[in-house]
This record gives C-alpha cells, sequence and structure tokens, in this order.
C-alpha cells in the first residue's frame, strides 16, 4: 500500500488492530544493498514477529550516492535521462530527477562516480566534465531550481571539467585554451580562467562531509587515496587545488568545499549555490518527521558504524530527528566500531553478520541477516 510520501506494509493489508507504528528508514549498504531494499529486509524481519506492527519504509541518503534514488521516491518526482561524458570522457548516459515545483535533481555518483569506475580509478584523470554536462540538461529543460548531489566521486579536479561543461574557458601558460574535460592532474596547468558564460542558476550543493578543499583534511588528502591516488599523487593534486583556489581568489575553507573532489567549491564560488547537508534535505523532502509522530520506534542501519556516524551522517541524522519526538532508535549495521561513541545516540546497536561470517558471505547474504537482525530486535 502506498501512502503520500510512504511505502507503508502490514502483513494483513489494512490497518486494524495495529500493535505497533515502526519507522524503518536506512542508508545503504554501499556495495551490498541500496536503500529501499535494505528498508524492504527491516521490515520483513519486523512483520515476521509482530504481524499487525505498522511498518513505515523512508529509504535515505546523505547526498552520496543512492540520494537521487531516495529523491525519485518523494510525490510528484519524475526519472528523465541525459546524455554526457563519464569520467573518462566517454558517451554515457545519466538520470536526472525531475521534482514537484519545477525543480530538479542530479547526482554525481550517477556521472562519474567511484562505483562506476571501480576497475579503472585514476585520480589525476578522472573529470567532473558530465556533471557539468546533466546540469546543463536539467536546466534546458526549464529547471527552476537544481539539487546536486555530491558524494562517491572519482575526480580530484575541483569541479573545472563541470565548469567546462557549463562554458567556462581555462587557459594555459601560453594563452592555450586547454581540452575539454581535464582532471585534477591538469589544474597546475591553469594560467586564466574565463567564467563569462556561465549560465544563472539556482543550485542546492547537497553534500555528505564538511571538509574544506585542500590541506590535511581537504579533498585530495581525505579522499583521493580511495580514487586511485599514490600518496605522491596526493600532494600533487592537493597544490593543484590550491592553485585552482588561489586563481579564483578564494581560499576553499568553507565547510563543504571538499566534497566531491572539490566540486562543491566551484558550484559555490562560480555558481554561487548554497551549501546544505544532504541528509538533512532527503529527511525532509521524503517527510520523516512527519512519520515519526506517534512512532514506537525509528529502525535505521548503515553498511558500516563508528566514529564517524556520530560526526553527522545519515544514521545519526535519522536518530537526533526522533529523539526530538522522543522515539528511540535501534541501529542495525553491518560492522560497528567505536560502541562508547555511538552508545548515547542509539537505544540498541545490533551488528547484523554473525561475527563468524566470512565478508563474501555477510555481502551475498545481506538481506537475511538484516531481516534475522530486525526480527530478534523485537522477539
Amino acid at each position: 500500500m502506498r501512502s503520500g510520501k510512504l511505502d507503508i506494509f502490514n502483513r494483513r493489508g489494512i490497518f486494524s488492530s495495529i500493535m505497533k507504528r515502526i519507522v524503518i528508514a536506512p542508508d545503504s549498504f554501499k556495495g551490498c544493498l541500496d536503500a529501499a531494499a535494505v528498508a524492504s529486509a527491516m521490515a520483513s524481519g519486523v512483520l515476521s514477529v509482530l504481524p499487525d506492527a505498522e511498518c513505515l519504509t523512508i529509504p535515505l541518503a546523505d547526498g552520496g550516492e543512492g540520494t537521487l534514488e531516495a529523491l525519485l521516491r518523494t510525490p510528484g518526482a519524475v526519472a528523465e535521462t541525459a546524455a554526457v561524458h563519464d569520467a573518462f570522457m566517454r558517451p554515457a548516459a545519466a538520470r536526472i530527477a525531475g521534482l514537484s515545483g519545477g525543480g530538479f535533481a542530479v547526482e554525481l555518483a550517477e556521472v562519474c562516480g567511484i562505483e562506476r569506475h571501480r576497475n579503472e580509478l585514476d585520480a589525476k584523470r578522472a573529470s567532473s566534465f558530465g556533471l557539468g554536462e546533466a546540469i546543463l540538461a536539467a536546466h534546458e529543460k526549464g529547471a527552476k531550481h537544481i539539487v546536486v548531489a555530491l558524494g562517491g566521486s572519482c575526480s580530484t579536479d575541483g569541479g573545472a571539467g563541470m565548469l567546462q561543461a557549463l562554458g567556462a574557458i581555462f587557459t594555459d601558460r601560453t594563452g592555450r585554451r586547454m581540452p575539454d574535460g581535464i582532471g585534477g592532474g591538469a589544474l597546475p596547468q591553469i594560467a586564466a580562467i574565463d567564467v563569462s558564460h556561465l549560465p544563472a542558476l539556482k543550485i542546492t550543493i547537497a553534500t555528505d562531509v564538511t571538509s574544506p578543499l585542500t590541506g590535511p583534511d581537504g579533498a585530495a588528502f581525505v579522499f583521493s587515496p580511495q580514487k586511485g591516488a599514490s600518496g605522491k599523487e596526493v600532494v600533487m593534486l592537493d597544490n593543484g587545488l590550491r592553485h585552482f583556489a588561489e586563481l579564483a581568489a578564494d581560499p576553499g575553507d568553507a565547510p563543504g568545499d571538499g566534497a566531491a573532489g572539490g566540486v562543491a567549491f566551484a558550484l559555490r564560488r562560480f555558481m554561487n549555490g548554497s551549501t546544505v547537508s544532504g541528509g538533512k534535505m532527503v529527511m525532509e523532502l521524503a517527510g520523516l518527521e512527519r512519520a515519526l509522530e506517534n512512532a514506537d520506534w525509528l529502525l535505521t542501519g548503515e553498511g558500516r558504524s563508528d566514529a564517524q556516524t556520530a560526526a553527522g551522517k545519515i544514521c545519526f541524522l535519522a536518530a537526533q530527528t526522533a529523539e526530538k519526538h522522543g522515539v528511540p532508535t535501534a541501529l542495525l549495521s553491518g560492522a560497528i566500531r567505536d560502541r562508547a561513541v555511538l552508545t548515547p545516540f542509539f537505544a540498541r546497536m545490533i551488528s547484523v553478520s554473525p561475527p563468524e561470517v566470512a565478508l563474501d558471505d555477510a555481502i551475498k547474504n545481506a538481506a537475511g541477516y538484516l531481516k534475522s537482525a530486525a526480527a530478534s530486535l523485537f522477539a
């Protein structure tokens, strides 16, 4: 059954004699199950022991991979397809979401995401050019407002590639125009930036991190190693981002500027974008606050939980929202570290996979383990 923004499961298919109202709002288990599949498995486990429970499933995302899917579940959202180039300038296609009220949403991970290019990572060459094409496609469809969901990128180009697709021109020290689709390795070669042809757009930057553009906590040092960068390349990429920021006459130290290899910096500095927490935005659009009214429990979950969870990840944000309504939160996670840090925020924490289970088995049978964990919570 469906009610507004909420998927409602009830084993009997009716709402008579409901014993419990349980909101199920997890993130994805990355590389394993998307958020919708996680929520469905949790609901199945709850209903196996509480057949009269009302389970309201609200798959969430934090601004990174899966955000577009979450937004497409909001009322009035419609998926469309845009022709783009991937991180290495090959023709590709990516979804964009038409939202109610004339807005659109695009997701970087759909275009130049790390999972999309897992077998060919190259942090120096990877470009955000295709993201700019997706933004332009939304603009050409008459978008009044564009949400750009960042996170999970395989590029560290400071958003330079994206800006090229939107009309920016970069020239090198000889005055020659640089080719489209530059990556982070080309940033030191930029001598001048012409952004006079960029379109005027209203952009919301949905991020999943608060990192600055450069420095030990910035885009290169924190994130480029997982994109294939060696130690020397990390330093080179950070220097390139510093050079790009100097050309832009902006220190790049605003919280979130380092998101998606610095794309957030380019959107803020050159497109006048406003940065928001992707998780909070998704929760608001998905109606989590309303769903928690008169709820008995909130179930949330993610692939791995540690101290970073309490630093503002989506499960933590959901638990905070539930606390405002006096609703306890249970965290079902693929792996739990730093329990002492997490304990103040969650009434129950369950590591979904049995400790003796190998990683391959935990991934392959994640849905079953989630179902069992949810059932054990209420059994």
